[in-house]
């Protein structure tokens, strides 16, 4: 809301003709809850300058955000280059941002099987001695759950190729399945139980 010239009026010779100039430059940037950013540069020879926040700290900042220097006493004298330094007055530091968030990503319950990092919807192309990943990820994390890879021929169950029941490693299991001759069943379901054998998610089928 506010921007202020501090800079230092300096006579230059250029080609034999003098001009006022300006080296440092500095401006105070006021902004619409009072707080007062100084930037500081230099187009010319490097120089420097003395910014009195009139704070309890002095911290400046490089152009990209990241904090160069911090000083007590709301004080600090800063070199005037050509990258431009920003320096704000605290009367109390600012804490470090979190470069991620600190609970993470939002998590989803997921449960899928994979070949190759590939997901399939089916096992069409699988033929004898391919592997198959079945993966799960629960968005609670904490809450176990028992996966469960069968063959089926019809309605019938044909054989159990996997079950993997050990408890979750932060909210992730997974099961490795070699399917041997995909012709010997019609199906492949995909099991994800609870506790007492109640269903975490819909029972996924890899038909032929």
């Amino acid at each position: 809301v506010k921007s202020e010239s501090l800079g230092v009026a300096v006579e230059h010779t250029t080609n034999s003709q003098t001009h006022l100039g300006w080296c440092p430059i500095v401006y105070r940037l006021t902004n619409d809850k009072g707080q007062e950013t100084y930037c500081v540069w230099s187009t010319r020879d490097t120089g420097s300058y003395t910014v009195n926040t009139g704070k309890k700290y002095a911290v400046v900042y490089d152009m990209y955000g990241n904090v160069i220097e911090t000083a007590g006493g709301g004080t600090v004298t800063v070199s005037a280059e050509q990258d431009i330094k920003y320096v704000v007055g605290y009367d109390e530091l600012p804490q470090a941002p979190e470069l991620t968030d600190p609970e993470g990503p939002e998590r989803k319950t997921e449960f899928y099987a994979e070949h190759d990092g590939e997901r399939l919807t089916d096992i069409s192309r699988l033929k004898d001695g391919d592997e198959l990943v079945i993966r799960y990820t629960d968005a609670g994390e904490n809450d176990d759950c028992t996966i469960i890879c069968a063959a089926y021929s019809g309605d019938m169950l044909a054989h159990v190729l996997a079950v993997n029941s050990d408890a979750c490693q932060n909210g992730e299991k997974s099961v490795r399945v070699n399917v041997g001759d995909v012709s010997a069943f019609d199906e492949i379901k995909l099991f994800a139980w609870g506790k007492n054998q109640t269903p975490k998610t819909e029972c996924i089928s890899l038909a032929k």
